[in-house]
């Protein structure tokens, strides 16, 4: 039984160590190449490859890039990458004036039907089956009110799978709409819109047999940002009276995640039901009902997490992190310990239940008899 005079003490301190384990996260930062505080993140799949943006100095353009444990990859095709789905395929948008959604992936990129001629499309998420969501130039409307007197079109939100686009038209009353995050069964969430500009927004749920109005917090609009494969939808709403809050969106019914807090927005949301967003006082985490300030969940340090943006179903988390000198970096923020480390615990606690209970079996065996 040497074996269990070797790990019991590793065991032990692991353990331990799991026990005490300070900081909850491990933060890593992920710099801009080139100019200063021009990279935003934007996701990050379960395989943990995060999603980000940059501005090149190079090309004088923004470019989509991933990060796999600290090596670059640039995604040329990209001005702006949006989402990441776990078979590597990444959406994102290209161009300026009239812009074109792409998907990219082991095919190459391809670029998404436009729905009007000389209509622009832009690419909000993908699903794991490679679906696509956003918003689409729907329909032209020959009324002068373009910028050089043409006509103008009405976007919508719209579903890309199988080489076609689906328009999923608006809410009643409504001109515009926009998808921004799409599940596992087809569920889109986003928002619509009465008018341009500072039409009022209403957040929806399409399940395929319509879109539903998920209502507000009290406010006049509400839109959503986010959706699972349980679908549970997050978003923002207005309050009945000032102010903005993060809202959960299950069963029916809206829950503001931080009542009688300050302004607050939920950005994403995974399987477990975690949600990340922003509050006043920067980046945080609502899980179990607790919304917590990230800065309490890492090492003291130089960086103050500002915005989390995207978390995946393994908890890590992607945002921004600024320090004291105005300097903004990406934040990406694993677990601690890895849970790998539980599981060479949990094995290792094992090995040595078994080893015990061995040992008090043969202590039984090898005990005398009691007479008769």
């Amino acid at each position: 039984m040497r074996i269990i005079h070797i790990l019991a003490p590793a065991l032990l301190a692991l353990s331990g160590a799991l026990a005490q384990a300070a900081p909850l996260y491990a933060l890593r930062t992920i710099a801009p190449v080139g100019y200063p505080n021009g990279l935003v993140l934007t996701g990050i799949n379960n395989q943990g490859v995060v999603l980000g943006n940059e501005w090149r100095e190079e090309t004088h353009a923004s470019t989509g890039f991933i990060d796999k444990g600290g090596s670059r990859t640039w995604l040329d095709t990209l001005m702006f990458a949006s989402s990441i789905n776990d078979a590597g395929a990444i959406g994102g948008t290209a161009g300026d004036i009239i812009t074109a959604g792409y998907v990219v992936g082991g095919a190459g990129a391809v670029m998404l039907p436009p729905m009007q001629p000389q209509g622009s499309v832009s690419v909000a998420a993908l699903n794991g089956k490679g679906h696509a969501v956003g918003s689409a130039d729907a329909i032209y409307r020959p009324d002068g009110s373009g910028p050089y007197g043409e006509g103008s079109f009405d976007s919508h939100a719209y579903v890309y799978r199988d080489g076609a686009m689906a328009d999923l038209g608006t809410l009643a009353g409504h001109r515009y709409s926009s998808a921004a995050a799409i599940n596992a069964d087809g569920a889109v969430a986003g928002h619509s819109r009465e008018r341009a500009g500072d039409g009022i927004r209403r957040a929806f749920l399409h399940d395929g047999a319509g879109m539903i109005d998920l209502g507000t917090l009290g406010g006049a609009e509400s839109w959503a940002t986010g959706i699972n494969d349980s679908g549970a939808v997050v978003g923002v709403s207005r309050l009945a009276g000032e102010g903005v809050h993060a809202f959960l969106y299950a069963d029916g019914v809206m829950v503001d995640l931080d009542p009688g807090g300050a302004d607050s927005e939920a950005f994403d949301i995974n399987n477990a039901g975690q949600v990340v967003g922003r509050g006043k006082s920067g980046g945080f985490l609502y899980a179990n009902g607790v919304m917590t300030d990230l800065d309490t969940l890492i090492a003291p340090g130089a960086w103050h997490i500002a915005s989390a943006v995207g978390i995946n179903d393994l908890g890590q988390i992607v945002g921004q992190a600024c320090n004291g000198y105005g300097e903004c970096v990406g934040a990406l923020l694993s677990p601690v310990p890895e849970p790998a480390s539980y599981g060479m615990l949990l094995g290792g606690l094992a090995v040595l239940g078994a080893a015990a209970r061995w040992r008090r079996r043969a202590r039984q065996a090898a005990a005398p008899t009691p007479a008769a």
